[in-house]
């Protein structure tokens, strides 16, 4: 699982150049202020400390930051819920085109402990489209005897119905790994 560092951290950037001035000094032999380091020994103190006094959160920037969908938070939702959107929609099945225009992010929203967004659909039909269905035999309920469904310009009446079943489509499940840092 990748780490996320922010990369403007004053913090991150001299512990590293720090690491990167250790390894050049020891190549070339000399420890810190020209002194030879003998080949034998690899350890180098590099003799930077840290320590943090008197730090001080703005806890309304940090709310803002964290839980307000216009926080940095809450557009980094808005652009990878974007993908995933763009993504189910370009691997959905098409018959008529309702289904792929029903994905979207429904809710965006701030929670207790952080954001929350749903991306889905409201057609009845998405998660039997999504999941798939078993082989299945229909037969007519109630006090109807027969079943009673057009088949191009035929209608066709039955007493029952072999339904074959189909291969579920993953297309939000799929989408997910559009998110930066899913695998």
């Amino acid at each position: 699982m990748p780490y996320y560092i922010i990369p403007d951290s004053w913090l991150t950037y001299s512990l590293g150049q720090s690491k990167r001035i250790a390894k050049r000094t020891i190549a070339r032999g000399k420890g810190f202020g020209g002194n030879p380091v003998s080949r034998g020994s690899r350890s180098v103190s590099t003799g930077i400390t840290y320590s943090f006094k008197d730090v001080i959160f703005y806890e309304p920037v940090i709310q803002t930051f964290l839980h307000a969908p216009n926080g940095a938070v809450g557009r980094w939702l808005t652009v990878q819920g974007t993908k995933v959107v763009a993504g189910a929609k370009a691997q959905v099945g098409v018959r008529t085109g309702r289904l792929r225009e029903s994905i979207r992010i429904q809710d965006h929203r701030p929670m207790v402990g952080g954001q929350i967004m749903k991306i889905g659909s409201t057609v009845n039909y998405a998660y039997v489209h999504h999941e798939g269905m078993k082989p299945r035999i229909i037969t007519p309920k109630g006090t109807t005897k027969t079943l009673r469904f057009r088949t191009g310009a035929r209608i066709i009446y039955s007493k029952r119905v072999v339904h074959p079943g189909f291969k579920p489509n993953r297309y939000l499940k799929d989408s997910l790994r559009l998110i930066d840092g899913v695998k």
